[in-house]
C-alpha cells in the first residue's frame, strides 16, 4: 500500500525550489522536500505570530494565486511583502534546520555526508553561517513588520488584527526604535529579550512616576492613528528611559554590548584563521556598564517628572509623588528598583 503524500500545515509561502533560488541562492541540488519541515515550522512560530493568521493566510493565499484582480500598485505592494516574508523565513529555515540539513537519516541511523570532492566547513564557518541565517532571519521578520506599517491602508487584516495594536501601544514598539536610542546592532532578537524588562520598568517605574491614570491615557492615545500631541511630547522622555534602564536589567541578567545572548567582547588573537576571538565580558565592566545605563536612565525619569510638573494641567493636575528617584545600584541583584 502506497502511503498518502504528506500534508502540510499550511500551504506555505514556497512551492518549490525555484522559489527559494529566488530569494537565497542555494544548489540546484538541494532537496525542497527536506526543507520542508522547517520552512513550516518558521512560518507558524515566528512569521505568524509576528503577523497574525489572518494576515498570514492572506499572503499564502496570494503566494499562491498573485491575485491578478488587483490594481497594479497594490500588486506590487504584495509582491514586496511576500518577497520580504520569504527571505525572513527560508534564513531562519536554514538556521532551525541546520543540523537536520546535514545529517544522513537512514534505517540504520543517523551519519555525517561526507564527499571526496567538496570538504565541510571548519567550525568556525560553521558558526558565522549559523549566525548570518539567524540574525538575517530574525531582522527580516522586523523588515516585514516595519513594511506593513508603511503600507497598513492596503494591508488591512494586519491593521485590524491583535498583533498590530499590540505593537502601537508599545512604547517602544520595533527594534529600529529602540535600536535609535541605544544601540542594539539592530537585532530583533535582543530587542524580543529587552521586551520583558521594558515591560517591567513600564509596570513598576514608569507608573510611579505618572501615575495609574496617565499612564493607561498615553497607551490609549498610542493606540490611535494620531496620538494627541501631549503624548508626542512626552514619548522621547519616556523611551529614552526605558530603553537605558532595560539595558541594564539585561545585561544584569544575562552577565550581559549587548547581543542577544549577552554582553560580550571582541579581540585580536595572532595565529588563528579567524583571528577574532569574542568572549564573555569582564564583570567589572559589566558592572560599570550597568552603573551607567542606570544611572542615565533614572535621570531621563527625573527629566520626565520635571516634564509632568512644567504641564501638570496636561496631566490630570499632576502632583510629583511622595520621595524621590534614587540611584540605587542594583548590580549584582534580580530586582530592578527606582
Amino acid at each position: 500500500m502506497v502511503p498518502e503524500p504528506r500534508k502540510t500545515l499550511h500551504n506555505m509561502l514556497f512551492k518549490d525550489l525555484n522559489e527559494v533560488t529566488a530569494v537565497l541562492p542555494v544548489s540546484s541540488s538541494a532537496d525542497f522536500n527536506r526543507l520542508k519541515p522547517s520552512i513550516e515550522a518558521v512560518e507558524r512560530d515566528f512569521l505568524i505570530t509576528a503577523i497574525s493568521k489572518a494576515m498570514f493566510k492572506k499572503l499564502e493565499d496570494y503566494a499562491k494565486t498573485g491575485n491578478p484582480n488587483l490594481p497594479a500598485d497594490d500588486k506590487q505592494k504584495w509582491d514586496e511583502l511576500l518577497r520580504l516574508s520569504r527571505i525572513a523565513v527560508i534564513h531562519l529555515a536554514y538556521y532551525r534546520g541546520y543540523d537536520y540539513l546535514n545529517a544522513l537519516i537512514s534505517g540504520t541511523g543517523f551519519q555525517r555526508q561526507e564527499s571526496t570532492t567538496v570538504k565541510g566547513l571548519y567550525k568556525y564557518q560553521e558558526d558565522n553561517l549559523r549566525n548570518y541565517f539567524k540574525s538575517t532571519g530574525f531582522n527580516g521578520i522586523d523588515d516585514v513588520l516595519e513594511y506593513l506599517e508603511e503600507n497598513i491602508t492596503v494591508f488591512t487584516d494586519f491593521r485590524d488584527s491583535e498583533e498590530y495594536k499590540s505593537l502601537k501601544d508599545n512604547f517602544i514598539p520595533d527594534t529600529k526604535t529602540f535600536d535609535g536610542i541605544y544601540f542594539i546592532g539592530g537585532s530583533r532578537l535582543t530587542f524580543l529579550r529587552l521586551k520583558k524588562h521594558i515591560n517591567t520598568i513600564s509596570e513598576l517605574a514608569l507608573k510611579q512616576v505618572l501615575g495609574v491614570d496617565n499612564l493607561k491615557l498615553i497607551r490609549e492615545e498610542l493606540a490611535k492613528d494620531e496620538p494627541a500631541q501631549k503624548v508626542k511630547d512626552i514619548l522621547p522622555v519616556i523611551r529614552k528611559a526605558l530603553a537605558f534602564l532595560s539595558a541594564a536589567m539585561l545585561m544584569e541578567d544575562s552577565g550581559a554590548d549587548l547581543t542577544e545572548k549577552g554582553l560580550y567582547f571582541e579581540s585580536k588573537i595572532s595565529g588563528y584563521n579567524n583571528d577574532t576571538k569574542v568572549q564573555p565580558s569582564e564583570k567589572d565592566r559589566i558592572a560599570a556598564l550597568i552603573k551607567r545605563d542606570s544611572g542615565i536612565g533614572e535621570s531621563y525619569l527625573l527629566e520626565l517628572k520635571n516634564h509632568l510638573k512644567d504641564h501638570a494641567a496636561d496631566w490630570n493636575d499632576y502632583v510629583a509623588t511622595t520621595g524621590y528617584i534614587h540611584n540605587r545600584d542594583n548590580t549584582g541583584k534580580k530586582i530592578f528598583v527606582a
